[in-house]
């Protein structure tokens, strides 16, 4: 044998000599890929956590915790039937775990389903009227119908019930951030990251604080553009365009402002307005808005109008007769030489899971010759899928938005589309007939997107 070959052919034998005393690396047992996925879930990386977990299930298929802990990343991924399906395996091997029908519970709200995922919530209280996780989910049920005071009583039940708990913190935090109360929020954000420190929720839950808003995407960009054209007389098409932008404080509170600009009857003016929306109670909600138009000779020179919205009955928000609201509006519109006051009582009534609501309102508008005319209008809204809606209606009002007052008939009707959870789609269209006078057919396009 040659020496260079000897030598290669002693170095491989040594190689494997060693070899086989270095133990193989350890392959990793549902266990531990159960604690990485719960690492990742903790910084909110769950694409990691559910790739982890699918691993782990096909090492230990039987395992309720890893199907538990499976089924809520799939919800947070809003996955949410497939979660649900994972969620009810691990239910067929752990009927009275606990912690498995609130987490079903937890998907059910995602979905909107209220009424089912309270039920499950409370089968749990009713074997275990302490369970602070039950409590705190039923002070978050509340909190997305806007029961805040409900909310509050069953978040500190259940930070009654298990002081060290962060999750009844985060919800007084949220509640108190729904009524605007931000620097109540920060404190209970403090204690909750005190109990569950690098929590990527309350993290984020501060950012959101720390820049003035506890809103995902607070700002609100609208964009519109639309045409009209005239039957029966020879007019000018109409031509309008608008831009306006919101600034959401909190689910409580935002601003809104923007300038619209109108072509009618061969004149050109523009319109700045400003506005407010303000929660004033749990069930309660207004508004305040102002107009001002320079100069114009067919809108109102400055208008001033406030609106309120209170609801009456909560109703099943999962079976036919959901919500049922009163409203009331005051508009006053100073025109060139002439001025005209609105005053419009309504009602509205949600049915089908909340699906369709119909408004219903009846005008009382004072002309410029001081008679009080009453008008009414109808609307149905339907929504169809999570991000297709339809509405239509008819109103027969007076027309306010030239410098005249005429008794108006119009039909309208339109799609709103939200191509994601920032982007969205409205197309209008109407039929406006003046008693005795021409008719007018417009369409508007609009862009919403929220940052």
């Amino acid at each position: 044998m040659k020496p260079g070959r000897g030598a290669c052919a002693a170095a491989l034998l040594a190689l494997m000599l060693v070899a086989g005393t270095v133990p193989a690396a350890r392959a990793a047992t549902a266990e531990d890929l159960y604690k990485s996925a719960l690492e990742a879930r903790r910084v909110n990386d769950f694409d990691r956590a559910a790739q982890l977990l699918a691993r782990a299930r096909a090492l230990a298929p039987k395992d309720a915790d890893i199907l538990l802990l499976l089924g809520q990343i799939q919800g947070f991924q809003q996955r949410y039937d497939l979660a649900l399906d994972t969620l009810g395996q691990a239910q067929a091997l752990a009927p009275d775990y606990a912690d498995v029908r609130l987490a079903i519970a937890r998907i059910r709200s995602y979905q909107g389903r209220y009424a089912e995922a309270a039920a499950e919530a409370d089968a749990v209280l009713a074997r275990d009227p302490g369970n602070a996780e039950a409590l705190a989910l039923k002070g978050r049920l509340a909190l997305y119908q806007n029961r805040l005071d409900e909310a509050e009583s069953a978040y500190r039940a259940a930070r009654d019930a298990a002081p060290n708990l962060a999750d009844p913190h985060v919800g007084l935090g949220d509640v108190a951030a729904a009524r605007g109360q931000l620097d109540s929020a920060a404190a209970e954000y403090d204690l909750a990251e005190a109990r569950e420190p690098g929590n990527a929720d309350i993290a984020e839950r501060r950012r959101r604080l720390a820049a003035g808003s506890t809103i995902d995407h607070p700002w609100r960009l609208d964009l519109s553009g639309g045409y009209s054209v005239y039957d029966g007389v020879a007019r000018a098409p109409w031509r309008e365009g608008g831009v306006s932008i919101g600034y959401r404080f909190s689910p409580a509170t935002a601003v809104f402002g923007g300038v619209s600009f109108h072509s009618r009857f061969g004149e050109f003016s523009e319109q700045f307005e400003a506005g407010i929306f303000q929660r004033l109670a749990d069930d309660i909600e207004g508004t305040l808005t102002a107009t001002l138009a320079p100069g114009s000779e067919f809108l109102p020179r400055w208008s001033l109008a406030g609106g309120v919205t209170a609801s009456i009955r909560a109703g099943d928000r999962q079976g036919f007769l959901g919500r049922t609201a009163l409203t009331g509006d005051v508009r006053y519109q100073a025109y060139d030489g002439f001025d005209v006051l609105t005053l419009t009582p309504g009602f509205q009534q949600h049915l089908f899971a909340e699906r369709l609501w119909l408004t219903f309102q009846l005008p009382f508008s004072r002309d410029r010759h001081g008679d009080w005319q009453v008008g009414w209008l109808v609307r149905g809204d339907w929504q169809a899928t999570d991000r297709l809606r339809g509405f239509a209606g008819y109103s027969r009002a007076l027309d306010t938005e030239i410098s005249t007052t005429i008794e108006t008939r119009t039909v309208f009707g339109g799609l709103g589309v939200d191509l994601d959870d920032q982007v969205g789609l409205t197309l209008t269209g109407e039929g406006e007939e003046q008693i005795d006078g021409p008719t007018r057919y417009g369409v508007t396009l609009g862009l919403t997107t929220r940052f």
